[in-house]
């Protein structure tokens, strides 16, 4: 199975690289500090990861992650499951917006292959933790950082999921872009972005000057990343 040589392929790359976790978690700290005023020990961070590796859940884990969720599988759960002889893959796929009710594609689809997954395996501090819990206890997800990710159709629906949750149109919820000097911000794809999510919120009218909502609100920010941190 193609996905099974693509995890032992990035597992094989780490171990060969011994500067992978450290610059990982570096990146990790530049990332939640930038834009903000409040020092990284007073921050609750969630990270969604579309990768399928866990740097940051390796070793000592910073207090300032409250929770981690790699959507799509990680290669931790699959070195697990080779040893114990488990059924388990990180798994590849389409987007399912538009396609749960055709079951000759659903099958393709990240979201019906999603179900398939056993549970991440998770540190104890963050055992019964979840993605929202934040605003389940009162509070406000203050911001929601991108890095590394094409903001491509393949997860739209969860993009789409995120921003329904935050009410994006009429909270404060920032959004900031995430970029290196090597490569830089793609406009284009945030625009996209934007313009489809603003196609799903009511009023019309609304939804089509939510970007410029954002950005007359300072809610929408593109940043780059020091060149010494990223790897």
């Amino acid at each position: 199975m193609i996905e099974d040589e693509f995890a032992k392929y990035l597992i094989k790359t780490i171990k060969d690289n011994p500067s992978y976790e450290p610059g990982c978690k570096n990146t990790y700290k530049e990332i939640a500090t930038i834009g903000t005023s409040v020092p990284l020990e007073q921050q609750a961070n969630v990270i969604l990861s579309f990768n399928y590796t866990t740097p940051l859940l390796e070793k000592s884990i910073d207090d300032s992650i409250y929770y981690q969720r790699n959507v799509h599988g990680d290669t931790g759960n699959y070195e697990y499951s080779q040893t114990f002889g488990r059924e388990y893959h990180v798994i590849f796929g389409i987007d399912g917006l538009s396609r749960m009710d055709k079951p000759e594609i659903y099958q393709f689809t990240k979201t019906a292959r999603v179900l398939e997954l056993p549970n991440q395996y998770l540190p104890e501090e963050m055992k019964g933790r979840s993605i929202f819990d934040a605003q389940e206890n009162g509070d406000e997800i203050k911001e929601i950082k991108f890095f590394g990710h094409s903001l491509g159709e393949a997860d739209y629906s969860y993009f789409q999921s995120l921003f329904d949750q935050v009410d994006l149109y009429g909270s404060k919820t920032k959004l900031t872009f995430c970029y290196t000097t090597m490569h830089g911000p793609n406009y284009d794809a945030i625009i996209e972005l934007m313009n489809r999510y603003g196609e799903t919120v009511i009023p019309e009218a609304h939804g089509r000057n939510l970007l410029h909502k954002l950005l007359l609100e300072e809610r929408l920010k593109i940043a780059t990343l020091s060149p010494l941190v990223v790897a």
